[in-house]
């Protein structure tokens, strides 16, 4: 709700202040959204096979990564792509709805990551994000709209606008849809949770921290980055903020470990007093994570789309 408002305030005046502050709300919600990533594994491995269906689904709906920028809006090398430029498609929730993943997993139209790129365009170089003057309301048809046989609310500026409010909408719909999912899961939930044998359901637990380690730290972070591909493995590249995203989701690895306490006893006690060897092992390979990607994202100036991705994105359009 914070960032709708700042994106309310935004278009009513758009101005540098303003956008920077909308700019802001954002890497705040989406921080805390990956707060949560260990949270979700650990739901996927004791729902049913449905709840964890449409959970993955609303994932898809809310934070897809990678995306194809041009699926949504201008690039510098294709100033006219995108939904935003596409008078073909009407700018209504259903319709946006409808164009994400349409002829590819990578066409997000929904999600924070169209909302990122909608906030600061390409921004190859961090320096040079979206001027809030493409959110400038344009009132008059100018001479050449009109020659090209244009409406007012044909025009980029008034449907990137459009698309900024929708987009928002949209994430806070598949969030309140998240919610509704858990509250109406919530009491099988904890009867699962209290039904279950104390190994087994440390097993999970367990299972769910090694997975966020491994998936979505290593599998989707580290490795890519230590290939040498700076697309995928860098899942903010327009905001250039891809280590709030690593932060938060070790942040709450941590949390859980160290501040989650059962009989006055926290998660890496017990993990210590059931197997010295193996808490160890963890520990040390989840230091040694946060070292190499505080060290790989410190060396990287720039988050670059490169020209081979942008060529890529539209051999598939």
């Amino acid at each position: 709700e914070s960032m709708q408002s700042e994106i309310e305030r935004f278009l009513e005046n758009p101005n540098a202040t303003a956008i920077n502050a909308v700019r802001a709300a954002w890497l705040r919600a989406h921080s805390a959204y990956e707060l949560t990533t260990v949270h979700r594994h650990f739901a996927q491995t004791v729902v049913n096979e449905a709840t964890r269906l449409n959970l993955l689904s609303l994932q898809y709906q809310i934070n897809h990564w990678p995306i194809l920028p041009g699926y949504i809006d201008y690039l510098s090398s294709y100033p006219e792509s995108g939904i935003v430029n596409d008078m073909t498609v009407p700018l209504t929730a259903d319709d946006i709805r409808a164009q994400h993943g349409l002829f590819d997993i990578n066409e997000a139209a929904v999600g924070f990551h169209a909302l990122e790129f909608l906030i600061w365009g390409e921004n190859r170089d961090r320096l040079s994000p979206r001027p809030f003057s493409d959110f400038q309301a344009i009132t008059v048809l100018p001479a050449d709209a009109e020659a090209r046989g244009l409406a007012l609310d044909e025009l980029s500026n008034n449907r990137r606008r459009v698309m900024l409010v929708l987009s928002t909408e949209i994430l806070n719909q598949d969030f309140e849809s998240f919610m509704a999912l858990w509250a109406a899961q919530s009491n099988d939930f904890r009867v699962r949770l209290e039904n279950a044998a104390s190994p087994y359901l440390l097993g999970d637990l367990l299972t769910a921290l090694t997975s966020v380690l491994i998936e979505d730290v290593l599998a989707r972070s580290l490795y890519p980055m230590l290939n040498g591909d700076f697309t995928d493995s860098f899942p903010s590249i327009f905001s250039h903020s891809s280590q709030n995203v690593a932060s938060a989701q070790l942040f709450g690895l941590e949390q859980l470990l160290l501040e989650t306490s059962t009989e006055s006893m926290t998660l890496d006690q017990i993990l210590s007093n059931l197997s010295g060897d193996y808490a160890e092992y963890f520990f040390q390979n989840f230091d040694a994570s946060k070292e190499c990607l505080v060290l790989l994202f410190s060396t990287q100036g720039a988050s670059p789309i490169p020209t081979s991705a942008a060529e890529a994105e539209f051999t598939v359009v």
